[in-house]
């Protein structure tokens, strides 16, 4: 069984050794939130614990699939988040249980180390401004 508190307390030690100014906790979701304004848009990321603890998510959520416009390719837009996980170091884009894209990376607690954490956590952000500032727009997605 994962040591909870502890996986807890070292994700937290991260967090703040990387210089993150916002850090809550929902104790309901088992998650850190930390708001971010990326490439001027809110976005909210979360840092959760699933499996027990064995593993750590990062995610930041995007948008919303059910309010993509009409004029979107579908196919074209899907390919195009399939090849930047391919082709893009350190992306990664998913869909959550409430049909949101999210940017996401994932390591098993028990290889929890910073450097390997920050890496994670800076691709989540950079995943995210890549979709804001180039996938949006080029798409025609409203943000």
């Amino acid at each position: 069984m994962a040591d909870k508190e502890g996986i807890k307390d070292t994700v937290l030690s991260f967090l703040r050794q990387m210089g993150v100014e916002v850090i809550y906790w929902d104790p309901e979701g088992d998650r850190f939130v930390l708001p971010y304004n990326i490439e001027g848009k809110d976005i909210m990321v979360y840092v959760l614990f699933l499996d027990d603890y064995r593993w750590v998510v990062t995610l930041a959520d995007l948008y919303d699939l059910a309010e993509l416009p009409e004029h979107v390719n579908r196919e074209a837009f899907y390919r195009r988040l399939l090849s930047d996980n391919f082709m893009r170091y350190e992306t990664r884009y998913g869909i959550d249980f409430e049909n949101h894209l999210v940017a996401l990376a994932e390591m098993r607690s028990d290889e929890l180390e910073y450097e390997n954490f920050s890496t994670e956590f800076a691709g989540v952000l950079g995943s995210a401004a890549h979709f804001i500032t180039k996938i949006a727009p080029e798409l025609g997605i409203p943000l």
